[in-house]
């Protein structure tokens, strides 16, 4: 299958009309499902759950069939009887699930359900689980995008930027989709995932780099790359099994130096950590149970990233902690990365210094960012980022299995 000349360009109609497939559409027209569809995981395990329809809309069976037409300004509250069946507004439904659609319309802006306060773009999905309620959105990857991008990097950097981050962002969520096309969900709406704002969230600067970028992915070889990405790397991003040990080596995940995220708020920080605080936290999720006696950082010295921290306590007790976890237990809004060293320790506490926010896996925002600013293209940002990646249409690839 013949590979697209490099992206030189910056990425606009030029560059866009030459990356047309080189495979016949049609073999994707034949897919059983539709290839660009995501599915994302709006609530869980709820027990009720409300929607609005300030526009109007339709309650329909999974298969397409209208149950009910809902009038503009009604709400519909969902919940289970029990007997384990769905209600409705106090009406017992036969199925396990139902579609909301909006009315369809022309032109802008598109209908609108409310769920928690948040508008979506039709349609959502309830469904009945063993252990309660789920909604979920299901649109097209481009309308998804169109809520990701500005709930994830700032509105008004430039272009390039936020281009590279719709095509990281498209890459990273068809990856998933194409992963289980069959499955319920295939996306959070959270930071698990990608964050997600529903339409409410969405604003014209970067829904024009979603349109700019239509259907363009990050590609190594003929695979399509599941694109990582985090705020600021701190001066070398990560090896993907920096953030997450026991994954596997991606040759265009083993972490770049990179000089262009120097401006951010995060690419240096301090953090202060008392013993008493730090045994009693590990003491509570059950890692040890007496007080630390001394710690050692295991980091990769290439990256500059703690993989671990290996601890020992006063009653000899040794054990090790993945960075990454220990984030997840100070809160990774404190602990802002694992770029870090030990550069003052006494006998009450521990005194760290470090640089960066977030995994630093894949992209670095910040570094996207600086190198905009610098005229470097969307195509040359990923490239950077993903060494011996490429940008280009998906459909050049084959079409995922069913």
């Amino acid at each position: 299958m013949r590979r697209l000349a490099p992206l030189i360009p910056a990425l606009g109609a030029v560059l866009l009309a030459g990356c047309r497939p080189t495979v016949d559409p049609e073999a994707w027209e034949a897919l059983p499902y539709d290839a660009t569809e995501v599915r994302v995981l709006l609530a869980a395990d709820a027990e009720q759950l409300m929607v609005a329809f300030p526009d109007g809309g339709r309650l329909l069976e999974p298969g397409g069939e209208t149950l009910y037409r809902v009038p503009a300004g009604w709400e519909l509250v969902f919940w289970l009887d029990t007997a384990g069946n769905l209600v409705v507004n106090g009406e017992l439904l036969s199925g396990s699930a139902v579609v909301l659609a909006g009315d369809a319309r022309s032109g802008e802006p598109p209908p609108r359900l409310v769920h928690d306060n948040v508008g979506y773009r039709p349609a959502l999905s309830v469904e009945r689980t063993p252990t309660g309620l789920r909604l979920v959105n299901a649109l097209d990857v481009e309308d998804y995008l169109r809520g990701v991008l500005p709930a994830e990097v700032y509105v008004d950097w430039p272009a390039a930027a936020l281009e590279a981050q719709a095509v990281v962002s498209r890459s990273y969520a068809l990856a998933r989709a194409w992963a289980k096309p069959s499955a319920p969900w295939h996306l959070r709406a959270d930071t698990a995932s990608q964050v997600y704002g529903g339409l409410d969230r969405e604003d014209d600067r970067t829904s024009a780099a979603v349109t700019t970028t239509e259907n363009l992915v990050v590609l190594h070889e003929e695979e399509l790359v599941t694109a990582f990405f985090s705020a600021c790397c701190g001066g070398h991003t990560a090896a993907v099994d920096d953030a997450w040990p026991g994954s596997p080596r991606q040759p265009w995940l083993t972490g770049v130096e990179c000089p262009w995220c120097a401006d951010s708020p995060h690419a240096a920080w301090e953090l202060r950590l008392e013993f008493p605080e730090l045994s009693r936290l590990l003491v509570d999720h059950g890692y040890c149970s007496a007080p630390l006696s001394g710690l050692q950082p295991l980091t990769n010295p290439r990256t500059g990233r703690v993989r671990a921290l290996e601890f020992v306590t006063v009653a000899d007790e040794s054990f090790s902690v993945p960075g990454n976890e220990l984030r997840r237990l100070l809160g990774y809004s404190r602990l802002k990365s694992t770029r870090f060293e030990l550069f003052d320790i006494d006998e009450s506490g521990l005194s760290l210094r470090g640089s960066g926010y977030g995994h630093g896996v894949g992209l670095c925002q910040w570094g996207a960012r600086g190198m905009a600013a610098a005229e470097r293209t969307a195509a040359e940002i990923i490239e950077f980022y993903f060494p011996g990646c490429r940008v280009a249409d998906y459909r050049e690839l084959e079409p995922p299995p069913s």
